[in-house]
């Protein structure tokens, strides 16, 4: 018989703290503010895994789950506290999600499972890419065509481009690159689930 496990973390600056529960039937979830939800392990149509990077630190490991009706969860590796500030739960999440994949394989045999970004996840990241090349190569033309004053300007303006842009377009590219969804067996999942490290399908 298995026993129900809980892990809780915060999404964000400006998101309470979720206690997340694996009952005998379904995934449950409580704020302590009488906020809350359930998804039936029965219900799920989908069950994304991935890490999502980031352009200053280390990035996070993600769980996406969706149930037929459209009805989601995301879990999360890491628990932000405040700007800045956030603490790495990996060490608790990483049996949490994989009680949580076993369940669901058990409850609903028509669920896919997949290592990688979901459809709009990926893109966002996608447009978050193209955007910052876009920002920078609007700030390299006028540094590279410029003459004189104007070009010294535009130097200027393409050092702050790609200081500010760069970074972000760089963990979108990794994001991409390592986040591409493929399907995956459940029953053969290696040790910490950090995204494309699954073992592969028979």
């Amino acid at each position: 018989m298995q026993t129900d496990t809980s892990y809780s973390f915060a999404p964000g600056m400006f998101g309470r703290e979720r206690t997340f529960q694996l009952g005998p039937e379904a995934l449950r979830w409580d704020d302590g503010k009488g906020g809350g939800g359930s998804l039936a392990y029965a219900d799920v149509d989908t069950l994304h895994i991935f890490r999502l990077y980031r352009p200053y630190g280390l990035g996070m490991q993600v769980c996406v789950v969706r149930t037929r009706s459209g009805a989601k969860c995301v879990l999360k590796s890491k628990n932000v506290r405040s700007f800045g500030r956030t603490d790495d739960r990996a060490g608790s999440y990483v049996p949490f999600v994989r009680d949580l994949i076993g369940r669901v394989a058990a409850a609903a045999p028509q669920a896919r499972f997949f290592d990688g970004l979901p459809g709009g996840w990926y893109a966002t990241q996608l447009v978050s890419f193209v955007l910052c090349a876009i920002l920078i190569l609007a700030a390299l033309v006028p540094a590279v065509a410029g003459s004189g004053t104007d070009k010294s300007d535009a130097s200027v303006t393409l050092f702050l481009a790609v200081i500010l842009f760069a970074p972000p377009m760089f963990a979108a590219s990794k994001t991409l690159l390592r986040g591409r969804p493929r399907p995956f067996d459940p029953r053969r999942l290696d040790g910490d689930l950090a995204g494309l490290r699954l073992a592969p399908q028979a």
